[in-house]
């Protein structure tokens, strides 16, 4: 399990350090709280549970100039989640996602910027649980396929460095999940996982292909 999501989170940092290479572009690193509801048929995991934890918010955004739409990415995970259902115990788990897709941007003044996109989500989820009056436990891999967006507010302190408040949000449409019990099993199930996850971070703003720090030379002092 630990390898699986190390490799994913490898795979969402191979992604950010190679999208990105615009002229225009910011990262912001935080905190996040997230909520997910799972309304699945799955009988491999505690149907109709509602997972809420802390977690780590990742979100970048890279334009080409003024030119719209730019593009956005965002990587993020809750850890040692828990879950609130009758007979089940014990409930822990990881889910990480990748969001990216097409954003925009409207300058409200000189230092705050609203942003906003929508895009294709992969996530996956690492979870264990075990259910009342079982002796064993239930291991569980998802991986997640639908749509996210992103909005936020950025609120640039200098020239190099902001302030990011938003929200990640997702919605799967299709879910294979490996589970293990007594036995081995897969799954496909095709219902909405929904996932609304508020963030705050601290950021910073480059230009040219990461060549700078800071905002492009015409667009400082604005």
């Amino acid at each position: 399990m630990k390898r699986i999501i190390i490799a994913f989170v490898l795979c969402g940092l191979v992604l950010v350090s190679n999208l990105f290479s615009y002229e225009e572009s910011d990262f912001s690193l935080g905190f996040a709280y997230g909520g997910v509801f799972d309304i699945t048929e799955n009988t491999a995991r505690p149907t109709g549970s509602f997972t809420n934890a802390l977690g780590i918010s990742l979100v970048t955004y890279g334009f080409w100039d003024d030119k719209q739409p730019g593009m956005f990415f965002h990587l993020g995970g809750l850890f040692n989640s828990s879950s609130v259902k009758d007979g089940i115990l014990n409930y822990n788990s990881v889910i990480e996602d990748i969001v990216v897709g097409p954003g925009f941007r409207v300058n409200l003044n000189d230092v705050l910027t609203f942003r906003y996109g929508v895009g294709f989500d992969f996530s996956m989820e690492a979870c264990d649980y075990r259910k009342q009056d079982a002796e064993d436990d239930y291991s569980v891999v998802s991986l997640d396929f639908g749509l996210g967006g992103n909005a936020n507010v950025k609120l640039d302190v200098t020239d190099i460095f902001c302030v990011v408040l938003g929200v990640n949000v997702t919605c799967t449409v299709a879910d294979w999940t490996l589970s293990s019990a007594e036995s081995t099993t897969s799954k496909w199930t095709f219902a909405p996982i929904i996932g609304i996850k508020p963030y705050i971070g601290l950021g910073w703003n480059m230009y040219n292909e990461y060549s700078h720090f800071g905002k492009p030379p015409f667009k400082k002092n604005m």
